[in-house]
């Protein structure tokens, strides 16, 4: 059994994991760390605070979701194993030196990740996917929340909504370069299975050069991830992201019974710019523990549309609709074919005409899409929940 201190912040699954340690017997003090409002890279207060929870009593180790340097800090001053587990991408904080801290213990859901860092030196990090509280979800029956029943049904951004939007920034490239870039951008989108973009980008200095110059990126100190890491990411892959669901919500929207449970407050909505067969589809965000998994279990088909900077990774949103029970229709992801087994766990589409042919045949196929949905289901029940991952940790 083992005795840990949480760094408790707004993050998914804190619940999930809260519940796994106390079905392993091991025991757990929460510290609240609210990032918000706070610089979680240098902050020397809260780094003093996080040192002086890890002295108050003997701790086997500190956790967090996703990694903090001023954690990491705190945790080497006090000689203190911390283990981080990282399910957002893209996550700059990874590129900070404090990384290469030998009480560091990085676990990163997506396996192309783990394998940039290791070759840029980092021997901190290792590869664990996310998992699924199977058990809660077990608990939760579909038929208690009959409103979320769809033929199709897609949770999460559309990368539309304004904090989620930084490519507008770019508006202050030449004209030439925003087509360039343009092309750049429609070209990814038709690739799944391979991200080109940074690649790109160092390959065409004279753009980037100018890129750097239209959009100056914020200086930190401890940063050693490349320039083209950060404008592929945070930039150019969310554009490609809201182009491909959009793409995808808008072909299917009208012609099936769809509904995309998301941000209400996204600028587009106001502006009319979705059509009126999409916004018809449109739904309020929903909570992640009280009522994501009853879409998952009510819909017929669960789209994921994975956000282009995961590289390979499995996104927690295939985990937990698995988890449900619920049949998962993604886009390529090579993780995925690790642990799971096409055509009868999930299904995976190749290309727009691809995903609408799977729609129709599994939408006209009940048993089969139930077999799979159900073969998915216990699969991620024996080998991937957070009780699971704990072995690993």
């Amino acid at each position: 059994m083992a005795h840990i201190l949480f760094l408790e912040w707004n993050s998914y699954a804190n619940e999930y994991m809260k519940r796994a340690w106390t079905q392993t017997g091991d025991t757990f003090v929460s510290f609240p760390f609210s990032a918000k409002g706070k610089n979680t890279r240098f902050d020397g207060e809260l780094t003093m605070d996080i040192a002086k929870a890890l002295l108050a009593e003997k701790y086997d180790y500190m956790f967090s979701f996703n990694y903090f340097p001023v954690a990491a800090m705190a945790a080497k001053a006090c000689r203190v194993r911390y283990v981080s587990w990282v399910y957002d991408s893209p996550y700059a904080q990874l590129y900070s030196e404090t990384v290469h801290y030998e009480t560091n213990d990085i676990r990163i859901f997506d396996r192309a990740e783990v394998e940039k860092l290791r070759a840029l030196g980092v021997g901190t990090v290792s590869y664990l996917p996310m998992a699924a509280d199977v058990s809660y979800y077990d608990s939760l029956r579909a038929t208690d929340v009959l409103q979320y029943q769809s033929d199709i049904s897609f949770v999460g951004s559309l990368y539309t909504e304004s904090d989620m939007q930084l490519y507008h920034r770019l508006d202050a490239l030449l004209d030439e370069d925003k087509e360039y870039l343009e092309g750049l951008l429609q070209e990814q989108k038709k690739l799944y299975g391979r991200n080109v973009l940074e690649e790109q980008l160092r390959q065409n200095t004279a753009f980037t050069e100018r890129l750097e110059a239209a959009v100056p990126l914020a200086s930190y100190p401890d940063a050693f991830a490349p320039k083209e890491w950060y404008y592929a990411n945070f930039y150019l892959y969310r554009k490609v992201t809201a182009y491909e669901r959009m793409d995808i919500l808008e072909m299917l929207a009208g012609r099936y019974d769809l509904k995309v449970y998301t941000h209400t407050e996204d600028s587009n909505i106001r502006d009319n710019k979705y059509s009126e067969q999409l916004r018809k589809a449109l739904r309020p965000k929903v909570d992640y523990y009280n009522q994501a998994p009853y879409v998952y279990k009510n819909s017929k088909i669960n789209l994921n549309i994975t956000l282009r900077s995961i590289g390979a990774g499995i996104p927690l949103r295939c985990f937990d609709i698995m988890g449900c029970g619920g049949f998962l229709l993604t886009n390529y992801q090579a993780d995925l074919f690790e642990f799971f087994e096409p055509d009868k766990d999930f299904v995976y589409y190749t290309d727009y005409e691809d995903l609408l042919e799977k729609v129709d045949y599994y939408l006209a196929h009940d048993a089969e899409r139930e077999a799979i949905a159900r073969n998915g289901y216990e699969k991620v029940k024996r080998g991937h929940t957070y009780k699971k991952r704990l072995l690993n940790l």
